[in-house]
């Protein structure tokens, strides 16, 4: 079975996308947000376009039946239930 885009429940710092292009790709968070980070700041790749754009495109991973270990997510950030 192919594993489908999505934005990941379990790798996110804002939405999930470059989690999810993580886990599709089977790389790891860190080196997709690195990339996108460098992709934003050069003139020649709109990173932060495409962010937002993958963002409102791509679907939400599906919720695990139980899940032992919790989301990865920041303190405060925009998906923290503290807001």
């Amino acid at each position: 079975m192919a594993r489908r885009l999505h934005r990941s429940r379990r790798h996110r710092l804002i939405a999930g996308v470059c989690g999810g292009i993580a886990e599709r790709l089977g790389w790891s968070p860190l080196l997709v947000r690195t990339l996108f980070v460098l992709g934003a700041v050069m003139p020649i790749f709109p990173g932060a376009v495409a962010y937002v754009v993958l963002w409102l495109v791509l679907p939400k991973a599906e919720a695990p039946a139980s899940s032992s270990r919790p989301a990865e997510t920041i303190p405060g950030g925009l998906d923290s239930p503290e807001m």
